[in-house]
């Protein structure tokens, strides 16, 4: 198992983690801890294929470390949280709820689009499970991802804990709306195969 760390990225005999365009897009100590822990696999044959058996383990850890990330971000504004007025939060959560509407009406169209463009009915896109999973992962902001744009704002807009409540809440409400439109899409689904049957 070949595998090497360079400032061009880091490969792991899978696709190559481009370490130097994470670098330049401001996330320098982000890859520094990847490359450390990349030359920590490489350094013995037994800890990657460790890392190798226990991937899904992992993967679930790492999930679970960056769901903390918000609460510790919270955490720091502990004493501004009781001045915060439930108009104004209540405001930026319509509002990210809102744009998430305005994310998915985007894909929808867009994915509808690539299918015609990409070849109709034989294209990628004309199977419905593929274009149900590029609408609603495209869709979706994660909340790590939230948690960085504040992080990357350093007050500017007020502190960052505080803003991470919104994020929070538009987090959850925007799981609660896609798990909705799947469910609507499974029995959309299970109507059709019954429909069929008869």
């Amino acid at each position: 198992m070949a595998s090497r760390v360079s400032s061009g990225g880091a490969e792991t005999g899978g696709a190559p983690v481009p370490v130097s365009a994470a670098r330049r897009n401001g996330n320098g100590k982000e890859t520094d801890a990847l490359q450390y822990l990349q030359v920590l696999r490489d350094s013995s044959e037994s800890m990657a294929e460790f890392v190798d058996r226990n991937r899904q383990s992992l993967s679930m850890l790492s999930a679970v470390l960056l769901s903390l990330v918000p609460w510790m971000q919270v955490s720091r504004s502990r004493p501004l949280l009781l001045t915060v007025k439930p108009a104004v939060f209540a405001t930026a959560v319509g509002m990210a709820t809102l744009l998430h509407f305005l994310l998915l009406a985007f894909n929808i169209i867009s994915v509808k689009s690539l299918s015609v463009v990409s070849g109709g009915d034989k294209s990628i896109f004309s199977k419905n499970e593929n274009a149900r999973a590029v609408i609603i992962v495209s869709s979706q902001k994660t909340l790590p991802v939230l948690v960085a744009v504040v992080e990357q704002l350093h007050g500017a807009l007020g502190e960052p804990g505080l803003l991470v409540l919104p994020c929070v809440a538009a987090h959850i409400i925007q799981i609660i709306i896609d798990s909705f439109i799947v469910n609507l899409w499974l029995r959309k689904d299970q109507m059709s195969a019954a429909t069929k049957e008869v």
